[in-house]
């Protein structure tokens, strides 16, 4: 491993979703596909938006800048994959990958997700002045439910609550304790100016408790220099056997793993404004991909894993 060992605990997080999440996948005709989990950069999205909005008399441009730098240098995220029972740590539905049936969700199928949880709405965006739409302009986006279609033990019988599970590293103690203040009501996913996408930190150690592992195959166990000159340094993890991997792996080079592929990109913010740097795609193992043997792998501020001498 390159560097000196940091001080990056782990810390489990729980949210209830208080209103229906679509996290953009791809389009199907008409309908715009939803993920079934949210990527850990939505959450560093979320972290900085909300770190942004306590600004002491600063520009929205330099909190947004000072957010950037504190939440590229101090926290990570892991993906959150849904769970019914918050109380059960790793109990979701993280997906698997099985080499006969490909990518599961827990003990449930693709489809039994879908029938569970995965609703659909259809809109328009209507012109005030004529009352009309564009041609093409309808469309029907699928989203997770706050409350599904099946029942559970604990929901006396009514519909389950939906909550999301997954991880934070936080780089020292100052950041652990902010960790709730920082993302208490976060935003994520497409429509959140129509309420879409509000996910709520449960209270006390239900909320945020101290994890040795996440979702119990991966631990912290040092950092290393970022890829560039002046990168923050990132936490490494490590896991001592075979494991599902909970996040997207950088492909480069990387052997001895079962799974299915994904270009990973996206935009970001510049002077141009929301989306006016467009990402390089880089091609990755997807989550749930299994990894073989016990490995260490780096984790960047969007929650990209490389492998730890990369």
């Amino acid at each position: 491993m390159n560097g000196e060992p940091g001080a990056w605990s782990l810390w489990r997080l729980v949210f209830a979703a208080e209103s229906p999440i679509h996290i953009g996948w791809h389009e199907l005709g008409l309908i715009q596909r939803t993920r079934y989990w949210i990527p850990a950069r939505n959450f560093w999205g979320a972290a900085i938006a909300n770190t942004a909005r306590r600004r002491d008399g600063e520009s929205v441009a330099d909190a947004y800048k000072r957010a950037t730098e504190y939440v590229n240098a101090s926290l990570r995220f892991t993906n959150f994959y849904p769970a019914l029972d918050p109380s059960i740590a790793g109990g979701g539905f993280r997906p698997g990958y099985l080499v006969d049936q490909g990518l599961v969700y827990g003990n449930q199928q693709g489809a039994d997700l879908e029938r569970a949880w995965v609703y659909s709405q259809t809109s328009a965006a209507l012109a005030p002045g004529q009352l009309s739409a564009e041609r093409g302009a309808l469309h029907e986006s699928e989203y997770l439910a706050p409350r599904g279609r099946n029942t559970h033990a604990d929901s006396g019988g009514g519909a389950a609550r939906l909550h999301f599970e997954g991880y934070a590293l936080a780089r020292n103690a100052e950041t652990a304790e902010g960790l709730r203040p920082a993302l208490a009501l976060s935003m994520v996913g497409a429509d959140r100016r129509y309420g879409w996408g509000r996910l709520r930190l449960l209270p006390g150690e239900a909320g945020i408790s101290p994890a040795g592992a996440m979702f119990g195959d991966y631990g912290p166990c040092g950092e290393v220099s970022g890829r560039a000159e002046g990168d923050p340094r990132d936490p490494v993890v490590e896991s001592d056997g075979p494991a599902n991997l909970p996040a997207y792996l950088i492909a480069d080079g990387i052997t001895g793993i079962e799974g299915d592929l994904e270009a990973v990109g996206g935009r970001d913010w510049n002077a141009k404004g929301s989306g006016g740097s467009v990402r390089t795609p880089k091609l990755c193992w997807m989550p749930g991909s299994v990894c073989a043997d016990g490995r260490r792998f780096a984790i960047d501020p969007q929650g990209l894993w490389r492998r730890a001498d990369g």
